[in-house]
């Protein structure tokens, strides 16, 4: 399993300084909680945690990153529903990004693919409507029993996964096991061996540039696809087959880990400070076995983060011809041609973006504002909440 690097030799030294501490791990602990409370905040459905049946509060059962949760304060002395049943707990369903229900929230549904806990009912906080996405992914588990609860509640036996994947930080063979199993529900696979998975055909964060850049790549025989006009199962479809898949950095390539091991991972950078996703991403084709491929290809005058409100562009810059040139694609002289239509878009939408929301110097200071004035609030997830409230009252 190689990575291989296309951008200057800051992002180089970046990307090889997080490379050494990224964990790959296997054998992960489930902890049983009999009599196990589920508690659930009746006032906010985003505060809930698991607790033994004295009230003590199961550390394993915390999102140790990403959407998280804070803990519910109310709970204790109230009348709660006692269910005679085990459950595994997978945690919360509502307000979760797509990409975030990908990494965490199935990240501990690894046990009911083990016989232990096939008739044991499977767990989520939350209420509904359910997101579309998540009830797909779910199906696909094969998860025979399954119970949504926006209530606080014990129960006979309360099994608490650890976390197959944590955000920047680790994955684990049981992640690539609960993905191994999603790609196999999928009957038919397209036989595509080079995919490029687009974000043109999206209407918000969409990367301007793109459409020049994935020509290049449709030239060399790559198949464009667009997961937001496909359904879940369509969009697996497409790349459990693939030995190649690229795109730009987000959600859209965490697909990869329904690929077969032995591929190749193409991602292009959409942004120019050094912090994007490659903890998360680099960790999703360890995890496969898959070999990974970076590249520099921001324009963007103003250095952004990767997920970020002013607008992205990217363009063939000279870190992108050397991997064309390299892996020997084919192009014309027109394709390496600057896009003059895309520049205009970028140039007038980043003067909107400042016109309504001041110079991004301006929102770099109110954001370390925020987190200065957040350090008041004990607790890391009361304190997030926090900063949210404080970034829109600003």
């Amino acid at each position: 399993m190689s990575i291989t690097i296309y951008g200057p030799q800051g992002y180089k030294n970046f990307i090889h300084r997080a490379e050494s501490r990224l964990k790959v791990g296997s054998n992960l602990n489930i902890q049983q909680v009999p009599n196990g409370i589920i508690a659930v905040d009746e006032e906010d459905i985003h505060s809930f945690g698991v607790f033994d049946s004295h009230g003590k509060f199961i550390k394993q059962s915390l999102m140790t990153h990403g959407n998280g949760q804070c803990l519910p304060k109310h709970w204790r002395g109230k009348k709660m529903q006692n269910f005679d049943i085990d459950v595994v707990y997978l945690g919360n369903l509502n307000e979760s990004e797509f990409g975030h229900f990908m990494l965490e929230q199935l990240s501990r549904a690894f046990p009911m693919l083990l016989d232990k806990y096939k008739n044991t009912t499977a767990l989520f906080i939350g209420k509904p409507p359910i997101p579309n996405f998540a009830t797909q992914l779910i199906d696909l588990l094969n998860i025979e029993k399954m119970m949504v609860l926006d209530e606080s509640a014990q129960f006979k036996n309360v099994f608490v996964p650890a976390q197959a994947f944590r955000l920047d930080r680790f994955s684990s063979q049981e992640m690539r096991d609960t993905y191994r199993c999603i790609a196999d529900s999928v009957s038919e696979g397209y036989g595509f061996d080079k995919i490029y998975l687009s974000r043109a055909a999206l209407t918000y964060r969409k990367t301007l540039g793109e459409e020049k850049i994935q020509n290049i790549f449709a030239k060399n025989g790559y198949h464009i696809v667009y997961p937001e006009k496909l359904s879940v199962k369509e969009q697996i479809a497409y790349v459990k087959n693939a030995k190649f898949l690229a795109g730009i950095g987000g959600t859209a390539l965490h697909w990869a880990l329904c690929m077969p091991s032995g591929g190749t991972v193409i991602q292009i950078k959409r942004n120019k400070l050094l912090k994007d996703n490659f903890e998360n991403q680099y960790l999703i084709n360890k995890t496969k076995g898959l070999n990974s491929v970076f590249i520099s290809g921001s324009l963007e005058i103003q250095k952004t983060k990767h997920c970020t409100e002013p607008p992205q562009i990217i363009g063939v810059t000279p870190y992108m011809k050397q991997f064309f040139d390299e892996n020997g694609f084919v192009y014309d002289s027109s394709d390496l041609e600057f896009d003059a239509e895309a520049w205009n878009d970028y140039r007038r939408t980043l003067d909107d973006y400042i016109q309504q929301n001041g110079s991004l110097r301006y929102a770099k200071i109110k954001s370390l504002f925020i987190r200065i004035v957040a350090c008041i609030i004990p607790y890391r997830q009361p304190r997030r909440h926090f900063r949210a409230w404080l970034q829109k009252v600003l």
